[in-house]
């Protein structure tokens, strides 16, 4: 714990904002997934970015954001793809990016029913890249 705390101490600023913002946007969540129906929080956080506004092309800014979440829900508990995917859409959102969440099925090789989430922008994965993606059908 102290050496994690150490590394982030070390970190340039705008590397610990973000994972700051990230800790924050993944608890509010969640939370609200714990207290709310998907459906609802879905309308919080899907929001289009304004076609007015410029979207810049920092891809470095997209990866940062998206290792920011890894980072941070890899020390949260059972902070799964769902939370992950919901704030790496959120926080790409608020810095004017584009980005598409994706819920696919599947059944493993047992025929139990499987759940994905993940994010694309510009259809690349951003977070939520898993080896068997392509047999996931989206919707």
């Amino acid at each position: 714990m102290i050496r994690k705390l150490k590394k982030f101490v070390n970190l340039p600023y705008t590397d610990k904002k973000i994972l700051l913002h990230a800790f924050w946007t993944l608890i509010v969540i969640k939370v609200s997934l714990k207290i709310m129906p998907f459906q609802k929080v879905w309308q919080h956080y899907n929001k289009q970015v304004d076609p007015r506004f410029q979207e810049t092309s920092d891809e470095l800014m997209v990866e940062k954001i998206a290792q920011a979440v890894d980072r941070v829900a890899d020390n949260l508990p059972n902070t799964l793809c769902l939370p992950r995917a919901l704030a790496v859409h959120k926080l790409l959102f608020e810095r004017g990016y584009h980005s598409e969440l994706k819920i696919g099925t599947t059944r493993d090789t047992n025929g139990a029913f499987i759940a994905h989430a993940w994010i694309e922008k510009d259809n690349k994965i951003i977070i939520g890249y898993l080896d068997n993606l392509p047999t996931f059908s989206a919707f």
